[in-house]
């Protein structure tokens, strides 16, 4: 299909957005313009248009009522649009095309949309998403760029999109798969304390979902480096740095013979200052690791 968008500076919703449709495999030919008899000779106007029509192929946020939002209140910016459509297509799954839109369409629909997801302590400090590095794409203030060069600027940032979103879904659909796995370690807990995966495996939505007594999780070290390995603090909720337990106070910090001397463990090998990993050389060690851990009031 012939797919247009804005010319001009580029965004994050815009270039994901072309990103989705050139996965999909349905971009022959793409033109950016605000023209609108230019526009009215192609099938998809993503993100340019100010319509919002999947049956006439427009894809755009900018009219005086929006595009709609979602539950949870961030409306829809170009990507979500596109993503709607062509997301489960894409990831093979709905539950998988959902993921992604939780940790990666909203995100950017929100920047694009003015609403900030993040509420920050520090004074001048912004967090640095996939969002700024796309638009890193576009040239300096100072640089005398033409409509052309424009162009080839954004399909980079296009390329780059690509990599990232292709990827995004590779590893959420490996991560589903994973689920099984870890549900089955979870059932074999013998104290529901600790739960071991004999090979690593994406486990924390599922632990975090499925064992509410459990403390830390022990899984070989992924890469495999040399037989060692894990044993990791889960945490309170989603990816926050507050755990259910902590791996004890003396050892943070320490690595080699201090932490051998600290948690009597004699293969430990490193425990991390935030207390919510060490590792061993052997399976045998992280498991003692861990079970001092847990006998740790």
């Amino acid at each position: 299909m012939k797919v247009a968008t804005h010319s001009g500076r580029f965004h994050a919703d815009d270039i994901f957005a072309i990103a989705t449709l050139r996965l999909a495999g349905v971009v022959d030919e793409l033109v950016r313009t605000r023209d609108e008899a230019v526009l009215a000779t192609c099938d998809l106007r993503v993100d340019v248009g100010r319509k919002n029509n999947v049956s006439t192929g427009d894809f755009d946020h900018h009219q005086p009522k929006g595009a709609g939002e979602r539950e949870n209140g961030i409306q829809y910016a170009a990507f979500g649009l596109v993503w709607k459509e062509y997301g489960e297509k894409l990831c093979g799954s709905p539950e998988v095309a959902l993921n992604i839109d939780r940790k990666l369409v909203q995100v950017i629909d929100a920047d694009d949309t003015g609403r900030d997801l993040f509420f920050l302590e520090l004074p001048n400090v912004r967090p640095y998403g996939i969002e700024r590095a796309v638009m890193q794409f576009n040239p300096s203030w100072k640089s005398d760029t033409t409509p052309e060069q424009m162009d080839e600027l954004f399909n980079k940032a296009v390329e780059r999109a690509m990599e990232v979103l292709q990827l995004e879904i590779t590893l959420t659909n490996d991560a589903f798969e994973a689920t099984d796995v870890v549900k089955a370690a979870v059932k074999e807990s013998k104290n529901g304390q600790l739960i071991i995966l004999e090979k690593f495996a994406p486990w924390k939505d599922v632990v975090q979902k499925e064992a509410d007594e459990a403390l830390f999780v022990l899984f070989p070290a992924w890469p495999a480096r040399n037989g060692e390995w894990v044993v990791q603090a889960i945490p309170a909720s989603g990816e926050s740095f507050t755990n259910r337990k902590n791996l004890p106070a003396a050892w943070g910090g320490k690595e080699g013979a201090e932490l051998i001397d600290a948690s009597g463990v004699a293969d430990a090998i490193f425990c991390h200052t935030a207390l919510f990993l060490a590792t061993a050389k052997s399976k045998a060690g992280a498991l003692e690791l861990a079970e001092k851990a847990l006998q740790e009031i």
